[in-house]
């Protein structure tokens, strides 16, 4: 089963209470774009994109990519100009076109679903399609945290979210070497009963910050994805990367 295909349905339930209004502001922070009016913005792995609804409602132009046709399905259902959208139903690593884009960005660990092949070709083409100065901001989840000597066991995290009318049970298990992290997601909800497995590979800062480089970009810089300062071996690793 692919993902994000049973669970598309369910996904706006699942995050109801993520606070994405507090992520746009930092998103708007880290892209250095004060006025999205008319500007064009891209979401690489932009899901049923209700990140990318808040720019369009700044006036933005807004692109989305997603390998799941079922959360594009989704998301298009939730913008009425047609002319101020554009969706495609592409791997994130391959999508490369003329357009040159104000601000890309991509959210929660999206790029972990790239294995370590295909995070050069997603940066190039990315650094391609930016404006000049312009700013690429991603996250990634951080490889020390999973190899922190403190990190005993292989269990990342067996949780349960309740939710009306049912749940989502997520068990997520890090592989021996801390390459990959698989989640099985099981779901209860009014859409029926299913699970999903997600495979998620880890990348060392180190090597996506020097492909950065070698891709061109000028600027490269990562943070504490909660804080947003350097500091402590935190779960996530914000990027920001100036063309």
């Amino acid at each position: 089963m692919a993902i994000y295909s049973l669970l598309a349905y369910d996904y706006d339930l699942l995050v109801y209470e993520h606070d994405y209004d507090v992520w746009f502001e930092k998103l708007k922070l880290l892209s250095g774009v004060p006025n999205l009016k008319r500007k064009v913005v891209l979401d690489l792995g932009c899901g049923t994109g209700e990140m990318l609804r808040r720019f369009y409602l700044e006036g933005a132009q807004v692109w989305g990519v997603d390998v799941s046709s079922d959360m594009l399905a989704i998301a298009d259902s939730k913008f009425k100009r047609r002319a101020a959208k554009r969706f495609f139903n592409v791997d994130m690593s391959s999508f490369v076109c003329s357009q040159k884009f104000d601000f890309i960005y991509s959210m929660s660990d999206s790029v972990n679903y790239l294995e370590a092949k295909s995070i050069s070709p997603l940066l190039e083409n990315v650094w391609q399609m930016l404006a000049p100065g312009s700013v690429f901001a991603f996250d990634v989840l951080n490889i020390e945290f999973f190899t922190d000597e403190n990190f005993a066991s292989t269990i990342y995290a067996d949780e349960r979210i309740e939710v009306e009318d049912g749940f989502f049970n997520f068990v997520r298990l890090v592989s021996d070497d801390r390459a990959t992290l698989k989640t099985t997601v099981s779901v209860k909800t009014a859409s029926g009963t299913f699970a999903e497995e997600h495979l998620q590979y880890l990348h060392s800062d180190e090597m996506i910050a020097k492909t950065a480089r070698e891709a061109g970009f000028t600027g490269v810089d990562s943070y504490e994805f909660y804080t947003g300062f350097p500091s402590g071996v935190p779960e996530k690793t914000q990027f920001k990367l100036t063309r």
